[in-house]
């Protein structure tokens, strides 16, 4: 790995937490972590490149050897082919399958992985109006007038109507299916390194807690872990 934990004073608990981006990085560090108590430290660590599963399930326990209590923050449409539950010719992923065929393939009690539907998508769909700005006033194809805001908000809200809730609008890895390609017909140009990057500062944590049950449950273990 290229990546070690750095020991935080004794009055701190340091957790790993492999993440699979440099998005997931900034989430884990801005937004998760203020809401974390004050003696517990989560450093997020970027997923090695690896070509087996075994090659990854050395790095957890690689991790699991110098943290208390190792952790993930996965997205489904990011995890590589050789994933537990994730085959070759699969176009989609069932997450708590996949959650649980890496638990057991780790086979560690100190090991509590978490994976999600997407990246920063998920919490846009829960969340539109912390994206819409930064896509609004895109030009639409073939006329002569921009996206708007409230445009971009109507349809992510019909999205996740039809759906129940965030965490549930279906996805698989097709060309026009996954969250991010939704949102980029909905926004007419989305890219998660730019838009994402930018509306991540802006989500309400306090809601996405209410709005998404599983990344709720995840945060409650993170900080009653030591409890």
């Amino acid at each position: 790995m290229n990546e070690r934990l750095v020991l935080a004073p004794d009055t701190t608990t340091t957790v790993a937490c492999s993440v699979d981006s440099l998005l997931a990085r900034l989430f884990v560090e801005t937004k998760i972590q203020p809401l974390l108590p004050d003696h517990i430290r989560l450093q997020p660590i970027m997923r090695g490149q690896f070509e087996t599963v075994q090659d990854w399930v050395d790095e957890m326990h690689a991790l699991l050897a110098l943290s208390p209590v190792v952790t993930t923050f996965y997205s489904a449409t990011m995890l590589p082919p050789w994933f537990p539950a994730r085959g070759h010719s699969s176009d989609t992923i069932d997450i708590e399958r996949a959650t649980a065929a890496a638990t057991a393939y780790v086979d560690h009690p100190r090991f509590m992985p978490y994976i999600q539907s997407a990246e920063m998508e998920t919490f846009f769909l829960a969340q539109p109006e912390a994206l819409a700005p930064y896509c609004a006033g895109q030009e639409l194809v073939n006329e002569e007038t921009t996206i708007t805001e409230e445009d971009i908000i109507s349809e992510i809200s019909v999205l996740t109507t039809l759906s129940g809730e965030p965490e549930l609008v279906a996805w698989n890895m097709g060309h026009d299916t996954t969250h991010a390609q939704r949102l980029d017909v909905i926004c007419h140009g989305y890219v998660a390194s730019v838009h994402g990057l930018l509306a991540l500062n802006h989500l309400d944590m306090a809601r996405l807690k209410r709005t998404c049950p599983r990344f709720n449950l995840w945060l409650l273990f993170l900080q009653d872990m030591f409890d």
